[in-house]
């Protein structure tokens, strides 16, 4: 809230961050056709469970989510990352055309944390890998976000130090030692520091409060797994 000449406006931000989710990777194709191949959601009449087909609305049950087909694909690339070359073969024949059409257009890059940090390109979705590192102090990391804000029913954009959005982790390559961010919603249960992959989207970020500073990205991750659960 805002007190201007007698006037007070109400400045909400509504900006959305949904708490990141843990992937257990599918072991075999049975695992994975038992949470793929579900049937979808009660209000789904036409998809039908274990008849062989995966349609979108089945994937989007097994995601979690409910029409971003971006967080479906990132979902069904990282849940499928410990099956072989044939195995995730036996799912692809499952998926529906629509699905196989999605995936085309919405595959997540997976990169290497010192490679998202130069070529990720900000909105897309990647799935980057390494040994994560809680920054633990506001003073360990200073940035600044791009956010949208309501003023008096208007929608403005204003900046804000990413620390007050995000908890934050250093991903580091385990080749270069080299580090990219990674973000997550404030106040989500912290991660062992251990090595993770982390699936998400591009977010800009800037060096300081001010449109013409030095741009950067950082991942706002959505799905996490331990590389335990994925495979060296």
């Amino acid at each position: 809230m805002v007190c201007l000449s007698g006037f007070v406006i109400f400045v909400v931000s509504i900006i959305n961050i949904y708490p990141m989710k843990s992937i257990v990777p599918f072991a075999n194709v049975t695992d994975a056709l038992t949470s793929l191949d579900n049937g979808g959601r009660f209000y789904n009449w036409v998809s039908k469970a274990n008849d062989g087909k995966i349609s979108t609305s089945e994937l989007a049950k097994a995601a979690g989510v409910f029409t971003d087909k971006e967080r479906m694909m990132l979902f069904l690339e990282m849940s499928l990352m410990q099956l072989s070359d044939d195995e995730k073969q036996q799912i692809w024949e499952r998926l529906s055309t629509d699905l196989v059409q999605s995936f085309q257009k919405h595959a997540p890059q997976q990169m290497l944390p010192s490679e998202a940090r130069l070529h990720a390109k900000p909105s897309s979705m990647v799935v980057v890998k390494g040994f994560t590192r809680w920054v633990e102090s506001k003073d360990q990391f200073s940035g600044f976000i791009m956010v949208p804000i309501m003023i008096d029913k208007v929608t403005s954009f204003t900046m804000i130090p990413i620390v007050e959005q995000y908890d934050l982790y250093e991903l580091r390559d385990h080749e270069s030692d080299e580090y990219f961010l990674i973000a997550q919603a404030k106040g989500s249960e912290r991660l062992p520091d251990q090595t993770m992959q982390f699936g998400g989207v591009i977010r800009e970020l800037r060096s300081r409060q001010d449109k013409k500073s030095e741009r950067g990205v950082f991942l706002e991750a959505i799905y996490y797994a331990p590389v335990s659960q994925v495979g060296e």
